[in-house]
């Protein structure tokens, strides 16, 4: 499979996205409950979530 980072978000990118309204902690609470999407992960230490996921989220919820 081909990564292509233009297609992914960092935590921090996905955290600004949400306008901090909630911790780096708080997201994966949300990401354990199945509350919003899983990420990618990359590397041993790099997880990304994909753009069209989080803008998912993001359209179905009103911040």
């Amino acid at each position: 499979m081909l990564f292509n980072k233009k297609n992914y978000m960092t935590t921090n990118q996905v955290l600004e996205k949400l306008d901090h309204v909630v911790s780096r902690t708080g997201l994966f609470d949300w990401v354990d409950k199945n509350e919003f999407p899983k990420p990618i992960r990359i590397s041993s230490r790099k997880l990304m979530w994909r753009i069209e996921d989080v803008e998912g989220f993001l359209a179905s919820k009103k911040f």
